[in-house]
């Protein structure tokens, strides 16, 4: 690769744009030459990152990036928006649902365009794109955070003022909106879930902008997510395990916290009082150390945890990934477990 181009590359991010290399005096012809040798990605029409730079990340980073290039392609004028917005919020998003990149125009100008790798919307509203830093890491480029020296985000109308590296994207509320419109029930209810668990937008929030986006083509979807949310879960697929059980008809109590001589000792992910039964997600995560590698402690300690919710009473269910899909299962869980609580329920 040419060394002026490989510089610059290196200080920016990996990505360079037709522009932006006419503008420091790169010829066209290198950039061309870096894409044939495989050196050079082309994400958009004039915009281009390093291949190393996408195979260092995982997928989810990757689609940040691709996202990030487009951006750069269009710096005064596009915000990240929809499902785009929300992976950069760290909102959960399908692998499919990230195959095309989502932006916005800023302000009330334009329409709506498809192209082959993008989709331009039309702006949200006033005040719904913000300027959020950005996040560089080994394996997580461009993952997004509000601007600390405001509530959330400054909101911008142009290109960013602030001294941090800056990404336009719209407010987390309007992320998950968008979203919702794209995704089918139960994503959309955990992209709420999780845009309320992680305090990146209160339901006033996401109420008002629903109102200002009322006219929207499906916005009662989106508006059925928020009311169907609680903003407990810690994962979507506690998100879904809830929706499943509200399906099946039983009472639910989130994060409900299991006492032993008058101190907490636990707090569950679900709990079904009329028939004294624990629901837990089984997540495999809670069992693995940073490295990827198994804890073993970790995996005594929930023993020793089940045990004592045990002897207290309760009947308890553990689910899995695998039995998402299988609600006629979970429910046979349930009616075993239940046939395991005492007559004299364990006080909630």
């Amino acid at each position: 690769m040419d060394g002026d181009l490989e510089s610059y590359l290196a200080e920016h991010d990996q990505i360079v744009t037709a522009r932006e290399a006419r503008s420091v005096g790169i010829r066209t012809e290198k950039i061309r030459a870096a894409v044939h040798t495989g050196e050079l990605v082309r994400v958009v029409r004039g915009g281009y990152v390093t291949r190393s730079a996408m195979l260092a990340v995982r997928f989810e980073a990757r689609h940040v990036l691709r996202t990030t290039v487009l951006l750069r392609t269009r710096p005064e004028d596009l915000a990240a928006s929809h499902t785009s917005a929300a992976v950069m919020w760290g909102l959960p998003v399908t692998t499919s649902a990230m195959e095309r990149m989502h932006v916005c125009h800023r302000t009330r100008k334009g329409t709506t365009r498809l192209h082959r790798e993008f989709t331009v919307h039309c702006c949200p509203g006033e005040g719904a794109v913000v300027a959020a830093q950005v996040v560089r890491s080994s394996n997580a480029f461009g993952i997004v955070l509000p601007d600390p020296t405001s509530d959330r985000a400054h909101a911008v109308a142009g290109p960013s003022r602030c001294e941090a590296p800056t990404v336009p994207v719209v407010h987390p509320a309007v992320a998950a909106i968008q979203s919702a419109l794209l995704t089918r029930p139960s994503i959309a209810v955990s992209i709420m879930d999780a845009v309320r668990h992680r305090g990146l937008a209160t339901v006033p929030q996401l109420q008002d902008w629903l109102g200002r986006m009322r006219f929207v083509p499906g916005i009662p979807h989106a508006r059925e997510a928020l009311e169907r949310s609680d903003g407990l879960a810690e994962s979507s697929p506690e998100s879904w395990l809830r929706l499943i059980l509200l399906e099946l008809g039983y009472t639910v109590v989130a994060q409900h916290a299991i006492c032993e001589d008058g101190r907490v000792f636990a707090r569950v992910d679900f709990y079904l009082p009329e028939l004294g039964v624990v629901v837990e997600f089984d997540g495999r995560v809670k069992y693995v150390r940073a490295d990827g590698t198994g804890d073993a402690d970790a995996v005594v300690a929930e023993k020793h945890r089940e045990d004592r919710i045990r002897r207290l009473g309760y009947g308890v269910v553990r689910v899995g990934n695998e039995d998402l899909t299988k609600p006629e299962l979970i429910d046979r869980y349930i009616k075993d477990a239940a046939r395991t609580v005492p007559r004299v329920r364990p006080a909630s």
